[in-house]
């Protein structure tokens, strides 16, 4: 990945920290739980998410990725629709997407893909410990529906 590309993304930084927080607290308080963190709590996180994208695509080699997927894909990681941080990444997403210049090219779907495989991750990582892990909105108990 260009250097440059990571320097001028950071420079975007306040954009974008200000149109995922925007779109943080227009969000509904869905799902079920969500009462438990609020759209300020997540806000806090956006920093530290910015920071693990942009350490990512600073040590890329570049033309070593797959090629870019949508979001969508990240809420299969999430087998009930209930994960807390869906509305968190979706609204990350629509951020970047938003916030992104048209410019960068083939870049800019590089940095989308990026930021989708860290939010599969994360959430992932949250899924193995779900309360709805094996629930009856849970896919992934026999017999159980996607949410």
């Amino acid at each position: 990945m260009d250097p440059g590309l990571v320097a001028r993304l950071d420079a975007l930084r306040p954009v974008l920290k200000r149109d995922w927080a925007g779109r943080l607290h227009q969000a509904p308080a869905e799902p079920p739980g969500a009462g438990l963190v609020t759209p300020e709590m997540l806000v806090l996180l956006v920093d530290g998410t910015i920071d693990r994208l942009l350490s990512r695509l600073g040590g890329a080699p570049a033309g070593h990725r797959e090629r870019p997927g949508r979001f969508n894909y990240a809420r299969t990681g999430c087998h009930c629709g209930l994960h807390l941080l869906l509305t968190y990444y979706l609204a990350g997403a629509r951020a970047l997407r938003e916030t992104l210049p048209a410019e960068l090219g083939a870049a800019r779907g590089e940095v989308l893909h990026c930021f989708n495989q860290l939010a599969r991750e994360e959430m992932t990582a949250l899924c193995d410990v779900c309360n709805h892990r094996g629930g009856a909105l849970c896919s992934l108990r026999p017999g159980g529906k996607p949410g």
